[in-house]
């Protein structure tokens, strides 16, 4: 089982337990497989890497995702992804964002990955946020640019 080292607001990377995919004619290459928000524990216990005591898998161990989001309070924002068969320069981001005043207005955001890619692994990010004052709906988003190709993973979000 894979033994990874998880410190909640830091990028991390590690081999995918599935390996790297042989490269298909159509290939996504690489792609944005989740982005969450949960309650940051109070003991803090979650989020972890294979915190299941007897799983046969590798797991992520998160609070359960919500999509109602309160003014004021903490939560870990995060997301995942996937390298399935790509190498080369890419930039992947996790960010929070509301459309204030017909603009984009950008609430938070963080790198998960800036520099080479590499098939077979997963590239993440946890960060705890306290949500500011800026009722309305928002998106959270896990983006990644690869080569001249780019995925993103969109999760509407109420700040409230």
């Amino acid at each position: 089982m894979l033994a990874v080292l998880f410190l909640a607001g830091t990028a991390f990377a590690f081999p995918n337990p599935s390996g790297a995919a042989t490269r298909p004619v159509h290939d996504s290459g690489m792609v944005v497989t989740i982005v969450t928000a949960g309650e940051v524990d109070p003991n803090g216990v979650v989020p972890t890497f294979n915190g299941v005591p007897g799983a046969g898998t590798n797991n992520w161990d998160i609070a359960f995702p919500t999509g109602v989001l309160k003014i004021g309070k903490s939560y870990n924002i995060e997301t995942l992804i996937n390298d399935n068969s790509y190498s080369g320069p890419c930039k992947g981001s996790l960010e929070l964002a509301q459309e204030q005043a017909g603009k984009k207005v950008v609430l938070a955001k963080y790198s998960v990955v800036n520099g080479t890619c590499g098939p077979g692994i997963i590239y993440g990010r946890d960060e705890a946020i306290t949500i500011p004052n800026s009722p309305g709906p928002a998106t959270l988003s896990g983006m990644i640019k690869y080569g001249s190709n780019r995925h993103a993973l969109n999760v509407p979000m109420v700040i409230q």
